[in-house]
């Protein structure tokens, strides 16, 4: 009684290890039931509060194309490090100079937050700028992935 289906679908940036599901607005986009019967003995009893609960039935993780599957580009040979690494990546690759070489590094939440070009040869990357953690970076060459991993940032 009173259930709200909510569908909908989300594309992966790849490297994904987790799916978190919730409500990630602020409390004006949430309907809340109020109540005074101090259901909650942690709070005062005496001023009405608010509840939001959310029962979640199903969910579903499954590929919605698979036939649109990007494969990985294994013409080309990259070997990055250190992996962890501080304040620096090196990455060693053997392209021709005509190719568009960047790498993407992408947060937890799939947001890019450092790019830049790669040549052919050593490419120093400075990492200075994140912080400790876990991250997922990917190599494009002209539009095609050609090496996707993790990369952990350790200071």
């Amino acid at each position: 009684m009173n259930w709200v289906k909510i569908s909908g679908s989300f594309t992966a940036q790849g490297g994904e290890t987790c799916l978190t599901i919730g409500s990630f607005k602020d409390g004006t986009h949430v309907k809340k039931i109020a109540s005074t019967s101090g259901f909650n003995t942690m709070c005062n009893t005496s001023s009405d509060h608010h509840y939001t609960y959310f029962y979640i039935d199903d969910v579903s993780l499954y590929a919605c194309n698979p036939i649109g599957v990007v494969e990985l580009d294994d013409k080309h040979k990259f070997k990055i490090y250190p992996n962890p690494a501080k304040e620096q990546l090196t990455i060693e690759a053997d392209i021709k100079r005509s190719d568009q070489t960047v790498i993407n590094i992408y947060n937890i939440m799939g947001e890019i937050v450092l790019s830049e070009k790669i040549s052919s040869g050593e490419t120093a990357v400075n990492t200075s700028t994140l912080k400790n953690g876990t991250y997922l970076y990917r190599i494009i060459i002209d539009g095609n992935i050609a090496k996707a991993d993790k990369l952990i940032i350790i200071k």
